[in-house]
């Protein structure tokens, strides 16, 4: 948990957002459980941006520094699962998986390079067109805080090298989970694993990635003569913790809740608050 609330840490430096770990931890934790209870995982992203703009005035820096802890995942992803394909290339070869996770590495090199494709290009050619999909906030303003981090490269070289930990770690879990149950495999597989079930996981199929992660678990462990019954088995076990992290995030959103009355934003909310930015400035 803590390194995945390390990075942005680090990246609200930049642009000077002054909050305290406690505030950091509790937001970062309301984000986790609401990601949790929406298919695709990523409300808790807007959520976080609508309470860290609300509470500092600074919108497209708060978006910024929360767009680039997904996009530094993203990016760990990639290099993290092509180094364990390039060191086990033979093993998943002769499992008959080898061309599957090529797949799965092309489309999350993909979606990395059309994502920078729309914030270098979209601001400058098509704003306007896709500020309904932004939410109001301008693109060219968000584009130039993005580019604010290229000042600050140590801070980047951090926060990509704690984003590339953060998988290992989760891995880890998921290699130890196995242990327990009796499925002796070694440590490496685990690492690949755990890109495929994000990917997975940001697909707004189910709550939670419920079955279709459980089913991607099954399959690929399957390769590696571990029983369904045993796989399906690590996989609830890590929903279950995960459910618990989340509970904990549950318990601070309604504390927030009845403390501050900060509730889900509407859809108008960050344009309107984008909008008092720009007069200010």
């Amino acid at each position: 948990m803590l390194l995945g609330i390390l990075p942005w840490v680090l990246l609200l430096i930049p642009h000077r957002i002054n909050l305290s770990w406690w505030e950091i931890f509790r937001l970062y934790m309301v984000g986790f459980f609401i990601n949790n209870i929406i298919p695709g995982g990523v409300g808790g992203e807007f959520y976080k941006a609508y309470v860290l703009a609300k509470s500092t005035g600074k919108v497209t820096q708060s978006i910024a520094s929360i767009f680039l802890v997904r996009y530094l995942a993203l990016l760990s992803l990639i290099i993290l699962s092509s180094l364990v394909t390039v060191l086990l290339w033979r093993t998943f070869d002769s499992a008959g998986m080898l061309h599957a996770l090529l797949g799965v590495i092309v489309v999350m090199i993909a979606a990395f390079i059309v994502t920078l494709l729309i914030i270098l290009y979209g601001a400058k050619w098509g704003s306007a067109l896709l500020m309904k999909y932004t939410l109001g906030v301008p693109l060219v303003r968000l584009t130039r805080d993005l580019a604010h981090y290229g000042r600050h490269v140590n801070y980047l070289v951090i926060a990509l090298c704690l984003a590339i930990a953060a998988p290992v770690v989760e891995g880890l879990a998921y290699y130890c989970i196995a242990l327990s149950l009796g499925a002796h495999l070694p440590f490496f597989p685990f690492l690949l694993l755990i890109p495929i079930l994000t990917m997975i996981y940001h697909i707004p199929v189910t709550v939670n990635a419920v079955g279709t992660q459980d089913a991607a678990l099954v399959m690929f462990l399957k390769c590696f003569g571990v029983e369904p019954v045993v796989s399906l088995s690590i996989s609830i076990i890590a929903h279950g913790l995960q459910i618990t992290v989340a509970a904990f995030g549950a318990l601070s959103y309604f504390s927030i809740f009845f403390q501050r009355g900060v509730k889900m934003p509407a859809e108008d909310e960050l344009k309107a608050m984008a909008e008092a930015q720009c007069q200010n400035e």
